[in-house]
């Protein structure tokens, strides 16, 4: 199961699980989380209660004319919610200029990885159009991975 958050129909948004190319609401949890963030913090709970609703839905052969089971092709998926307003990016530039295409370069490989924010703004929703400023003529494409923590930590050991 992948978490998922999505709109139907131009309505507000919700948040739910894929399984096999279907959107699973999280409105079928007795006490639902009410964004992305509360479903990852209570994960513990919602990820058996969730696995444990999708299989009985599947079990009683329902289709997608369940109220809270929709067609993955009919929803609109949206970007991540992050309520706390930044992510924070690590990054390492690459000191071979030919690796990184025409974008900028470092001579030398930092000692250590840069820190940097982004605002909440800046998840760009799976399958939309790239918009360019009018400024620009042509977009620099940079790969990146996200990873949402769901508990905090300090001092971790890489064990």
């Amino acid at each position: 199961m992948k978490l998922v958050h999505f709109r139907i129909d131009g309505r507000q948004p919700h948040i739910g699980v894929y399984h096999n190319g279907r959107i699973f609401d999280a409105a079928l949890l007795n006490d639902p989380p009410r964004n992305l963030s509360a479903l990852i913090d209570g994960w513990d709970v919602y990820n058996f209660t969730l696995q444990t609703a999708v299989a009985e839905i599947v079990a009683a052969g329902v289709t997608v004319d369940h109220p809270l089971v929709h067609d993955y092709e009919n929803v609109e998926l949206l970007a991540p919610s992050v309520p706390q307003g930044i992510i924070i990016c690590v990054g390492m530039n690459y000191p071979d200029p030919a690796t990184h295409q025409d974008g900028p370069h470092l001579d030398v490989k930092p000692n250590y990885p840069v820190l940097f924010l982004k605002d909440q703004r800046t998840i760009h929703p799976p399958h939309r159009p790239i918009l360019l400023p009018s400024a620009s003529d042509k977009v620099f494409c940079e790969g990146e991975l996200a990873a949402i923590i769901g508990r905090a930590g300090r001092h971790i050991p890489v064990d």
